[in-house]
């Protein structure tokens, strides 16, 4: 599970607080975990915000100080997109959204943070040299807690294990999600 903070508020930046921040990510968790116990959670350090003085002091001082202080109270983990992209401003042409580029830049952030944390698992050895047409097995093997959805990019369908030809550069994805199982609180009933 990934939970992430953004820079970009519909509320005026004064009105986020350190104690509204906490309050929101502790309360997500929660709600999150009566579902699942084992659980993990990543807070997410929102990107940079540049040239937006009041917005750069609500994110220092409200949104990363908040997550601080809800990773203090809960056994989440932090993936901080701030840090790394600091000297991104480049990537920000408004000052506040990211190109493709930089999306990019923080999906590669939190592949290597989920990696780390053995949320996902790294594929290895990653990208791999073949031989023209040699034939090569592909296996998907879910985590505890997920199932195999499918295959995308230059293979599709949900066979498992399956093979494919090597005769021009492919790109494979394996797509999982996470089991889910349906929790009935005090005063609901399934109809």
């Amino acid at each position: 599970m990934l939970i992430t903070t953004i820079n970009d508020f519909k509320v005026k930046p004064k009105t986020r607080t350190v104690k509204h921040e906490k309050q929101n990510h502790t309360n997500m968790i929660n709600d999150f975990k009566i579902t699942n116990l084992n659980m993990q959670v990543l807070l997410g350090y929102p990107p940079p915000v540049f040239t937006y003085t009041d917005w750069n002091n609500n994110i220092s001082n409200g949104v990363i100080a908040g997550v601080n202080t809800a990773l203090g109270e809960t056994n989440a983990q932090l993936m901080d997109f701030n840090t790394p992209m600091q000297s991104l401003e480049p990537l920000f042409p408004d000052n506040v959204h990211p190109t493709a580029e930089g999306y990019a830049v923080m999906a590669g952030i939190a592949h290597n943070r989920l990696v780390a944390t053995n949320l996902i698992s790294s594929l290895l050895p990653r990208n791999p040299s073949y031989e023209e047409n040699e034939i090569v097995a592909l296996t998907a093997t879910p985590d505890a807690g997920y199932l195999f959805v499918g295959w995308s990019g230059d293979l599709s369908g949900t066979s498992n294990p399956v093979t494919i030809n090597m005769d021009t550069d492919k790109t494979v994805i394996a797509t999982f999600s996470l089991q889910t199982e349906i929790v009935f609180l005090d005063g609901f009933e399934s109809n």
